[in-house]
């Protein structure tokens, strides 16, 4: 699932820079990600649910520490980095509860240094989605523990117990979620690896000490996932 990332730049030279050094840390570290360029607080505040992640520029729009601090307001979880050539305003921007302060010259290793450590921490364990047509509010995938497929519907399963129907087919979930933890363990089943305890033969252990299946088709590819996932870990 594409973490959304919007930046909300006047400066088109400045915002494309910007999208280019996201672009490639982002791909540097795996992280599934769309990069929406905004030019106008219209277009940003019809996507403040959405957005995960914000780079304001508060050099051309005089309200943008304000519409900085609606966002956090409506979207705690929202990271916001303030981008500017002033110091001074940086510093302004502080009720904006900013992740980080961008001075305008800055390099890529510095962009990369600054930011980095506060993605990792932030979307590692984190990543999450918005869909109405799912649930009316933002689903964490560490909440999830497995999709299945029945009697031609797929649900998602949480670790609250709670049960979620939803319209995609279980092949749709599996491209969205691709590089994000999860792995297929039987025809039917897309299981979260975080939410293992244990593998065991042809079964798998949860936390919560449900068990689910492990087919031989599916066995040798999902082993290899899991003790990919299990390395990086």
């Amino acid at each position: 699932m594409n973490i959304y990332i919007a930046i909300f730049d006047q400066d088109i030279v400045r915002a494309e820079n910007t999208k280019h050094f996201v672009a490639q840390l982002f791909h540097q570290l795996h992280f599934p990600c769309e990069i929406h360029i905004l030019l106008d607080r219209a277009s940003l505040m019809a996507v403040r649910h959405q957005v995960q992640l914000l780079f304001l520029d508060i050099d051309h729009d005089p309200k943008a520490i304000e519409t900085g601090m609606q966002i956090k307001h409506t979207n705690k979880d929202c990271l916001i980095v303030l981008n500017s050539k002033n110091g001074a305003k940086l510093r302004q921007g502080y009720l904006t509860q900013a992740t980080y302060y961008m001075i305008d010259s800055t390099s890529f290793s510095q962009f990369e240094k600054a930011l980095k450590p506060a993605l990792i921490h932030s979307f590692q364990n984190h990543l999450s989605f918005y869909d109405p047509s799912v649930s009316s509010t933002r689903i964490a995938l560490h909440d999830i523990l497995y999709f299945e497929f029945q009697r031609k519907t797929t649900y998602m399963i949480l670790c609250s117990g709670q049960k979620i129907k939803t319209p995609y087919p279980l092949h749709v979930w599996m491209k969205k979620l691709r590089n994000t933890g999860f792995a297929q363990c039987f025809k039917s089943i897309y299981v979260r690896l975080d939410a293992i305890l244990k593998i065991e033969k042809n079964e798998i252990t949860l936390l919560n000490k449900q068990t689910l299946p492990l087919s031989r088709k599916y066995k040798p590819e999902f082993l290899e996932a899991w003790k990919d996932h299990t390395q990086v870990e």
